[in-house]
This record gives C-alpha cells, sequence and structure tokens, in this order.
C-alpha cells in the first residue's frame, strides 16, 4: 500500500515531465497520423493471385484448348495452390489461385511468376500475361471518362494511352490507369499485286524496309567539352498517312515512294466491350489505381490536381476528363463520424463531470484526455502497421466508452476523497491508489473479450484483427493515461481548499435508496422480466439480418442490363442511353 502511495507521490512530484512526455507522444501520433494510409478496408494481402492472359480476339472455343487449358495444368503445380478458379471470354483467360492463408504473400507471388515463365512456351507469343495480388488497392480509387463530341473513341484512347497516360503514372502513389474498353486504330497496307511483280518487289523484302526506316537506331556516343551525346537516328513517323511516303529500294540506285504501289485504310480494332457517357457522343472510361501501401485520399487529391491542370489543355482539343465514381468520398465521411465521435464523447465527459462534480475547471481540463489518448493511439497503428479503415476506425470508435469511464471513475473518486475533507494531495493519491486495481483488472477483461477476435482465420479474421488490435491498443494507453495523466490533471484543477456547498444529487441518491428498498420486497417480479428481455434478445438475434461489411451509400446508381446474345454492342448502348436517359 505505501508502495502505490510513493509511485503517486512520485507522480505528482514529476508532473511536469510527465506532462511534457505525454504532450510530446500526442504531438508525435499527431504528426504521425498525417502519414498513415487511408483506405475502405484494410491494406492486406490476400492469399490470392490473379493471372490474366490477353490473346487478342481468338475465339472463346481456341482460347479454353489453346490457352486456358495448359495455364491451368501449369499453375497447378504451383506450391500450395488451394484451388484454381478461371474464367474463359473471346481473347481472355482469367485465373485466379487461392493459397493457404499461411503462406507469404511474396513467395506466392514469385511462385506464379516462376511458373508463368514457362507457360510463356507453350501458349501464343502474341498473348500478354499480367500477373498481380490481391489487395484492396486492386479496386479503382476513382473512375473517370475522357470524352469529345468530335473526336472519335479510338483517337481518345491514343490521346490517353500514349499522352496523358505517363504522366498519370508520374503522380506518387499512382499504381496504374486501367482503361476500360478502349479502342485501337489499326492501320491496312494494300498491296498492288500487280504492281510489285512490274518492279520484281518481294513482299518480305518491302515488310524489312519499312521496319528499317521506321525506327529510332542507337549510333553511339560522342564526347565533347566535358559533355557526352549520345546520338541516335529517329525515323520513326507521327503520322501513320506518313508512311505511304517512305522510299522502297528497286535496286541499281533506284526507288520508289510505297505510295504507288500500296493504299492504306485506317478502321477501329473490333472491339468486346463498349463504354460510354451521357454527357458526350465519344468517351472512354478509365480507373485510377493506387499503390497497395498509398494513401488513398492523397493519391485522389494529387490526382484530381493534375486532372484539372489537364483539364485548361485539353479544352482546346475539345476533350474533357471528367470524374463519375470517387471512393475516397467513404473514407472522408468514415474519418469524420470517428472525429465527430471523439468530439462529442470529449463533451459529453465534460458535461457529467460538471454536472456531478460541478467544478468548471476539472470539467473542462478533462477534455484534453480523450484527443491525447487517440493521438498516442496512432503512433501503435503505424509501428504495428495498421492504416485508417472503417474496421481500425471502428475500434476507435469502440473504445470510446471505455475511455471515458476510466477517466470520470479516476476522477469522481479523486473528487469523494477530497470532499471527506483530505488534502488535496492525499485526495489525489488515496483516490487513485484505490481504484488502480479495479481500473486494472476492467481493462484487462475488456481486452480478454477481444482477444478471440486475433485468433479467427480467414479473410474475415484478418478484417477484425484490425478492429480488435486498435481497441486493445486504445484500451491500454488509456489505463496509462488514467494513471498518470488523470491524478496529474486532478491536481492541477481542484482548489486547494474544499468549499462548502450542498450536493444536488444527494436528494436523487435517498430517493433511489428508497426505491432500491421497496423493490427489494417484489424481488419476484425480477425472474419474468429477466426471461421476457432473454426471450425477446434470442428472438431479435434469430430473425436480425446479418452481412459481413454494413451497407453504405456509395452514390452511384448501377443498372445490370440482360440482353439476348445476338444483340451487337452498339445496340446494347443504345438500350443503356435510354435507360440513363429515364435515370
Amino acid at each position: 500500500m505505501q508502495e502505490k502511495r510513493n509511485f503517486y507521490q512520485y507522480v505528482l512530484t514529476n508532473k511536469l515531465a510527465i506532462i511534457l512526455i505525454i504532450s510530446l507522444l500526442a504531438g508525435i501520433g499527431y504528426k504521425v497520423a498525417t502519414t498513415i494510409p487511408q483506405g475502405v478496408l484494410p491494406n492486406i494481402f490476400f492469399p490470392r493471385i490473379e493471372v490474366s492472359i490477353d490473346n487478342g480476339h481468338v475465339p472463346i472455343s481456341q482460347m479454353l484448348y489453346s490457352v486456358t487449358k495448359p495455364s491451368e495444368e501449369a499453375l497447378k503445380s504451383v506450391q500450395d495452390v488451394q484451388k484454381i478458379v478461371s474464367t474463359t471470354s473471346i481473347g481472355n483467360t482469367g485465373i485466379n489461385l487461392y493459397f493457404n492463408w499461411n503462406i507469404d504473400p511474396y513467395l506466392a507471388y514469385q511462385l506464379v511468376q516462376a511458373r508463368v515463365a514457362d507457360i510463356k512456351n507453350s501458349i501464343s507469343k502474341d498473348a500478354k500475361i499480367t500477373i498481380r495480388q490481391a489487395t484492396p488497392s486492386m479496386y479503382p480509387v476513382s473512375i473517370y471518362t475522357i470524352s469529345s463530341d468530335s473526336i472519335s473513341r479510338a483517337k481518345l484512347t491514343e490521346k490517353l494511352y500514349y499522352e496523358l497516360k505517363p504522366v498519370m503514372l508520374g503522380i506518387d502513389g499512382v499504381y496504374d490507369i486501367q482503361m476500360k474498353a478502349p479502342v485501337w486504330s489499326e492501320y491496312k497496307l494494300i498491296l498492288d499485286s500487280k504492281k510489285i511483280a512490274a518492279y520484281k518487289l518481294n513482299i518480305n523484302d518491302i515488310i524489312m524496309q519499312l521496319k528499317a526506316q521506321n525506327s529510332i537506331d542507337f549510333l553511339g556516343l560522342m564526347n565533347s567539352k566535358h559533355t557526352q551525346y549520345i546520338l541516335s537516328l529517329n525515323q520513326k513517323r507521327d503520322n501513320a498517312n506518313d508512311l505511304l511516303k517512305l522510299n522502297i529500294d528497286l535496286g541499281n540506285q533506284k526507288s520508289i515512294q510505297l505510295s504507288e504501289i500500296a493504299l492504306m485504310l485506317e478502321k477501329e480494332n473490333p472491339i468486346k466491350q463498349f463504354s460510354a457517357s451521357s454527357k458526350y457522343k465519344n468517351s472512354v472510361v478509365f480507373d485510377l489505381l493506387r499503390q497497395p501501401n498509398a494513401n488513398a485520399v492523397e493519391v485522389q487529391k494529387s490526382f484530381n490536381e493534375k486532372i484539372d491542370a489537364l483539364n485548361k489543355k485539353l479544352a482546346e482539343e475539345d476533350i474533357h476528363i471528367e470524374k463519375y465514381y470517387d471512393g475516397t468520398a467513404f473514407i472522408k465521411t468514415a474519418m469524420n463520424s470517428v472525429i465527430e465521435a471523439i468530439i462529442l464523447g470529449s463533451l459529453i465527459a465534460v458535461v457529467v463531470v460538471f454536472i456531478f462534480l460541478r467544478k468548471p475547471t476539472l470539467s473542462l481540463a478533462s477534455l484534453v484526455i480523450i484527443p491525447i489518448t487517440f493521438f498516442i493511439t496512432m503512433i501503435g497503428m503505424k509501428l504495428i502497421g495498421i492504416d485508417f479503415n472503417i474496421f481500425s476506425l471502428g475500434g476507435m470508435v469502440a473504445a470510446l466508452g471505455g475511455l471515458i469511464d476510466q477517466m470520470l471513475i479516476v476522477i469522481e473518486n479523486i473528487e469523494r476523497h477530497f470532499e471527506k475533507g483530505e488534502t488535496k494531495q492525499n485526495a489525489i493519491i488515496n483516490g487513485a491508489r484505490e481504484i488502480l486495481p479495479i481500473m486494472a483488472i476492467a481493462t484487462t477483461l475488456s481486452v480478454l473479450i477481444f482477444v478471440p477476435l486475433l485468433l479467427v482465420s480467414g479473410i474475415v479474421g484478418e478484417f477484425f484483427k484490425q478492429l480488435a488490435t486498435v481497441l486493445v491498443v486504445t484500451y491500454l494507453i488509456s489505463q496509462i493515461i488514467a494513471i498518470f495523466l488523470t491524478p496529474i490533471i486532478a491536481y492541477l484543477a481542484l482548489p486547494k481548499t474544499l468549499s462548502k456547498h450542498q450536493d444536488f444529487m444527494q436528494k436523487y441518491i435517498d430517493k433511489y435508496i428508497v426505491f432500491l428498498r421497496k423493490s427489494f420486497q417484489y424481488s419476484w417480479v425480477s425472474l419474468p422480466i429477466i426471461i421476457v428481455s432473454l426471450t425477446t434478445s434470442a428472438f431479435l438475434y434469430i430473425h436480425t439480418p446479418s452481412t459481413f461489411l454494413p451497407e453504405w451509400d456509395e452514390g452511384n446508381i448501377v443498372v445490370d442490363l440482360v440482353l439476348p446474345t445476338d444483340i451487337t454492342l452498339e445496340q446494347s448502348q443504345e438500350e443503356f442511353a435510354q435507360i440513363g436517359a429515364i435515370i
């Protein structure tokens, strides 16, 4: 007992140092909070690897036998693969490999990469293979359209891919710009066989000459006056029509232009998807994807600034980029909800302390405890590697009630000793010492309740681990704050001497005692109340809907329309345009 008294005497003696240390930690936490990534879901790696194989416009039946089947057989031999799910469409095969949750996601990625290297030798050399780990960042942060009333979708696709995408990828935190339903231009050379025969030309020779005259070749290096120059020959044509001006060598120092023996036709590559915007005639949709550890809100902010700058230049070409979906809006709403909960909790604590203790100084002083606790909690989140998401923020909000409880219990017990006539220092020491074991037990029990969530496996466990971890860390830090900071605040806020006043709560306490004594005489009434309560709870538990994630309004409407298989993409687009006009 004497050791506890000496401990709190030490706390009060070194109150300035403790205040400085806690304030410093809170300041660090505030600074750290700005560097913690923000997202809707926890930023974790799922034990799933996605392999996408794009092979032009190969029919589904041919894709199944030439790409999907050999790829599946090769990937089945990857270590620790539990399940393989594949989808095949025209020119595309998507294969998802599911691993054991205990596997290192980076090791799984490397194993798949090694196996894909073997697959390349057994499928078409023109096939493009993409491998990606499954994380929440694989879903778009936001969705945009690049649109115009005068420029075709093919030209918009080229503009986006060759000019705008490299600029967008230069933004910090951007992983990729994923185009949806792009349309590519296709140029065909139609050779005049009679003229080719007349000039004694070979088609392969023409192809070789076209390649040689439409390339960028490295010539060498030249050093001059401490400067090194890289020499190259740039024969790349900016305009496809300029290819017709290329000279075809006939031998004997004679040549003709390609236009004399060929015609060029520009066509659009056959499309498998179609995208449109309600405001413009032609549009191409693209998604913004972020890096796995990037802050979605900051990435979106930087991207919006870049889009605003680009739109000013693109307006001269009758091109517009517009945002149609913003996933960070929900993140901002969740963050604001937590801030509101912290502010509301702090105000409740102030009001409760003032009502029961009627000491304005002590009430206002308690206002700083809640934000300090949360700022220090953010240091723990940063060290553990937890980001801001609906689960971690939910853990902070869930811990708010316990945090307020610990603060009020300590302050109330100190006030009770002070009203008994003890000196301020003795009241703080005895009040804090008396309540410390009870608080320690209560905090331990609260922590143990959420420990089982840390043991849950699978995707549910990975998500709820963040909620439980943040809640446990917040509880432990609030316990430390209650031990060190709360007594100091009480010492600074309480007056030196007790002012005599009548406790207005006493009359309510007396009435409650009378009610309690009478209720003991009818204790049997509690049994049917308990039975009804348990029955009602069981009924509500059985009939209350349950979902893994809560429902929320993202501010958009998605309409899925299933049409007959013989409907063309153009007809489908017309149907959707009519639906859009109605909506």
